[in-house]
């Protein structure tokens, strides 16, 4: 991860989506719209943490590419208070939400307010992700094709996150 390469301001990111020059003035909403109205599907990534933070990812797919453009992280919070915080940052997105399958009953009420994606965890899979993502970072040919949004809170803190992360 080289956040030189890999986080895009909201022009940036629009530039490499439609090979189009935006204004330094163009904001994470104005990326919204434009990935709504080229179709692009939104996705979120939920990780149910109490002592360790409660985490949703949220980015948007653009052909090959994947936009990151928001990251939840907070300790601590009752379910009632992770729906809350989900209705206000991704709601409107209608992510497809990839949860946790370690906590069944959260997902079952958070089902009742989100698009959750049925899923299990297989063996090897955490490891499969890592080099997915990897992949992704730095393919053997071409352009990455996984973008943080620079200056977004969430994914300054992400940012922050995968800077000191290390996989041997």
């Amino acid at each position: 991860f080289e956040p030189d390469i890999h986080c895009l301001s909201a022009a940036q990111m629009a530039a490499k989506i439609t090979g189009e020059e935006y204004p330094d003035s163009f904001t994470k909403a104005d990326l919204v719209e434009l990935a709504k109205s080229r179709g692009c599907q939104f996705y979120s990534g939920m990780d149910h943490g109490f002592t360790h933070n409660f985490a949703v990812v949220t980015g948007f797919k653009d052909g090959n590419r994947m936009y990151v453009i928001d990251t939840i992280a907070a300790p601590e919070l009752e379910l009632s208070q992770k729906i809350e915080v989900c209705n206000d940052r991704i709601k409107d997105l209608d992510p497809i939400v990839y949860a946790d399958p370690e906590d069944p009953a959260s997902n079952k009420t958070l089902k009742k307010h989100f698009r959750l994606k049925e899923w299990s965890k297989k063996p090897g899979s955490v490891v499969s992700g890592i080099q997915v993502v990897r992949y992704k970072l730095n393919p053997t040919m071409g352009e990455p094709e996984l973008f943080l949004l620079r200056g977004d809170n969430g994914c300054e803190i992400l940012k922050s996150r995968v800077t000191k992360y290390h996989w041997t």
